[in-house]
């Protein structure tokens, strides 16, 4: 399919039906493709800096999935790309370093066969609701997917200092976040988790810019106004639903190319 934004066409690559949009790939490849645009625009909207990284399960054997190697988000290419089983295990022959904590998204994937993608962040407007007692609340229309709760890790494997980098440690992350689409780590950062790796990718932002229009109500000395359930759940339906997403998607993605015009030929 070819579609206009912005006065350029650019190709959806097979990645979007003519009516509904549901994040489906079929092919490894189009993982890694996929994979590569979602750092460069988790970096472009500065939820990533140097540190945090994201993982796309491989459609073609869902007991693995495609991470970065141990390099900054926003120069990530096709070529820089591993595979790894859900034990963590890096399956790609090379010699660079893999993310010690890949067993973040390893221990997520595994006890949720629903999640295809998962990024670890730690984006600053997020600290103080890591930092201290003050709950997240889900307080504008873009935050409603997480009207559920984002609940926190507190406590996981000493040996991991603030990292989650074993098993145990991700393991503990992995149940902490249950059902839900995200969960906050203790003085650390959070984790975000999409059906399709879109999803992820856009639930990534919302609860970034949530973080960030929550502590600026609480620092005027305003008490929040959460989201009722009911409108909140709504919004949310509205929020994942084919043509939000679509829209949202082809926004980040015509400006992931002015910004990066290396990406033009990626194929998304």
């Amino acid at each position: 399919m070819v579609r206009i934004y912005s006065g350029e066409v650019f190709s959806t690559a097979n990645m979007m039906d003519a009516d509904v949009f549901d994040g489906t790939i079929k092919t490894a490849d189009e993982a890694k493709k996929l994979c590569v645009a979602a750092n460069r625009i988790l970096a472009l909207e500065k939820v990533l800096d140097a540190f945090g990284h994201v993982s796309v399960r491989n459609p073609e054997n869902p007991e693995t999935f495609f991470i970065s190697w141990a390099t900054s988000p926003e120069f990530v290419t096709i070529d820089d790309i591993l595979e790894c089983d859900l034990d963590g295990t890096v399956l790609t022959k090379s010699t660079r370093r893999a993310y010690g904590e890949r067993i973040i998204h390893a221990s997520i994937m595994r006890r949720r066969p629903d999640v295809n993608a998962v990024c670890h962040a730690h984006p600053a407007t997020l600290f103080p609701f890591v930092c201290g007692d003050i709950p997240f609340q889900a307080v504008t229309p873009g935050c409603a997917i997480f009207h559920e709760g984002v609940p926190m890790l507190t406590q996981w494997d000493p040996e991991s200092g603030l990292h989650i980098s074993t098993a145990s440690a991700g393991e503990s992350l992995a149940k902490t976040l249950g059902q839900k689409r995200a969960a906050l780590i203790r003085s650390h950062g959070m984790v975000v988790t999409g059906d399709y790796t879109q999803q992820m990718v856009l639930s990534s932002i919302a609860l970034m810019e949530g973080a960030d229009i929550l502590w600026k109500v609480l620092a005027i000395g305003a008490a929040p106004r959460p989201l009722g359930a009911d409108e909140a759940k709504n919004a949310a339906a509205v929020g994942l639903g084919a043509i939000s997403v679509e829209r949202a998607w082809n926004y980040r993605v015509v400006k992931l190319k002015e910004a990066f015009p290396d990406l033009c030929d990626l194929g998304i």
